[in-house]
Formats: C-alpha cells, structure tokens, sequence
C-alpha cells in the first residue's frame, strides 16, 4: 500500500471534516469542497508526525491555547468565504 500524498490527505479531511460541518446545519456546495481544499488547505495544514496540524502552529481565533483545527478553520472560512457554503434551508448560497 502506498503512502497518501498531502493533497490526497488534506483532501480527505477537509471532506471528513466538511461532512461533520453539514451536520451542524451548513453545507458545502460540492464545486466548493476541491476549492477549499486546493486553494487554503495546504496552506494552513501539513502533515507532521502522521496527522493533519496546522501550519507555523496556528492557533485556534477563539481560543488561543488551542490549535487551529480543520473543523474550525472551516467555521471560519464560513464567515469570510460564505459564498462556499450553502443554506440547508434555502438550497441557495448565503
């Protein structure tokens, strides 16, 4: 078995992490998921020790003792890139 690549490695768990997202009432249009993962997650995440961490040891806005985690980051990224994102009430980008 071969090792995963960063790209396929941010890919997934920004995935995993957008799945989780959509289950507290946002969703991400699915144009937007490799968008997300190609423009600004390898930028802020890498691999370091077989996990997914952020870069220059990002903190969390909210908590500054804390790492920033991709579930977070993609909270933020929801408040500054909201047209990623779809409302599951309306079908439409907010």
């Amino acid at each position: 078995m071969s090792e995963k690549t960063l790209d396929e490695l941010v890919s997934e768990a920004t995935a995993e992490c957008v799945r989780d997202y959509e289950a507290a009432h946002r969703a991400v249009a699915l144009t937007a998921e490799q968008e997300i993962a190609d423009r600004d997650a390898q930028t802020v995440f890498e691999m370091k020790d077989g996990a997914l961490v952020a870069r220059n040891d990002a903190r969390d806005p909210g908590d500054a003792l804390s790492p920033l985690t991709v579930a977070r980051w993609l909270q933020q990224l929801a408040k500054t890139d909201s047209y990623l994102f779809l409302s599951t009430e309306s079908g439409k980008a907010h």
